[in-house]
């Protein structure tokens, strides 16, 4: 069976030896090393006046080879990702492939298309074109910093990469916090983020451009979510949790958040929500009991919709329940 790394590096490969064709500049961007392995997300930077060209250039690799784009959405301004599906003896499974003409976080330009790309580097493979080991450095540092990761995997990222971790950091964000990442990834020592957050606000303040951009992410977002929200209904027993289970382990990989209710009517996760009471196994209400049940369903549904469904719509996410508003209808008199 095909895992997700060779999955991944095989889709990398062919776009790989289509943007050479065109002539298309690009680079893999994020933690990479000797031994990494590829899970199923790749993120790319292409240069930016070749950035329209590798996205058509995308969309026609996956049509020659049978592959769907299930989903694409904005992440950033201008970046985007495509998850592609990938068909193998009848089963079904997933990359997500973020491409970018920049390393922009929080609206704000990090790196540039430009650099990363007339930085880069081929690997041995002859194939696969990396950054340098200080522009990687520079791009995997403000990440951690940016997304408050400061994990072990990330120390022995950094003491692959030949750079001086000091002087970059200095000349990046200034000599207190170069000291605190030095210590950090030469001693493993618990670092002190705040010196380092403070230095990264500074050096890459919130600007009017930056605040537009991101409103702008947001309004697109607002105006178009490309989220998914499912919900399975049918009486107590027939396996509907069954069903979601299985269908949930096919799909997840599509979406950059999962989260699942019981009864639709709960602000808290399936996972979370205490055992429920089959509701077919109640007394009858009554006609105006059942009508003030009606009301709170119905009450409770909009407050489920706004607080958990259109939130993972928004941020391109899975919203799954294992029942839904119409359930109740199925009888009305409880």
């Amino acid at each position: 069976m095909t895992t997700a790394h060779d999955q991944a590096l095989n889709t990398l490969r062919l776009l790989a030896n289509a943007w050479k064709t065109k002539a298309i500049p690009w680079v893999l961007i994020g933690r990479y090393g000797r031994n990494h392995q590829f899970d199923n997300d790749i993120d790319l930077v292409i240069h930016p006046d070749h950035f329209e060209a590798a996205k058509r250039t995308l969309e026609h690799v996956c049509d020659c080879h049978g592959w769907s784009i299930v989903q694409i959405f904005r992440h950033e301004y201008r970046s985007f990702a495509a998850i592609i599906g990938q068909e193998h003896s009848g089963q079904w499974s997933f990359v997500a492939v973020d491409i970018s003409p920049e390393f922009r976080y929080d609206g704000k330009l990090i790196q540039s298309g430009e650099e990363l790309v007339a930085n880069r580097i081929l690997q041995s493979n002859s194939w696969l074109y990396t950054p340098n080991d200080r522009a990687a450095f520079i791009y995997y540092l403000i990440k951690c910093i940016a997304k408050n990761r400061f994990s072990n995997e990330a120390v022995e990222y950094f003491r692959s990469l030949k750079v001086d971790h000091y002087q970059v950091t200095e000349k990046l964000l200034g000599e207190e916090a170069a000291q605190h990442v030095k210590e950090w990834i030469e001693q493993s020592t618990i670092i002190d983020a705040k010196p380092i957050n403070k230095a990264y606000r500074k050096k890459f303040p919130k600007t009017l451009s930056s605040r537009f951009i991101e409103l702008r992410r947001f309004w697109l977002r607002l105006r178009k979510p490309t989220g998914f929200f499912v919900a399975i209904t049918g009486p107590d027993g027939v396996g509907k949790s069954t069903v979601s289970q299985k269908v949930l382990q096919q799909i997840k990989p599509c979406f950059r958040s999962v989260e699942t209710s019981h009864l639709s009517v709960r602000t808290t996760a399936m996972t979370k929500a205490p055992p429920v009471v089959a509701p077919y196994a109640h007394r009858p209400r009554g006609f105006f009991g059942s009508l003030g049940k009606t009301v709170v369903l119905v009450a409770r549904f909009h407050r489920l919709y706004w607080r958990w469904t259109w939130l993972h719509l928004r941020k391109h996410g899975l919203f799954w329940s294992d029942r839904h508003f119409a359930d109740f209808v199925a009888d009305p008199e409880r």
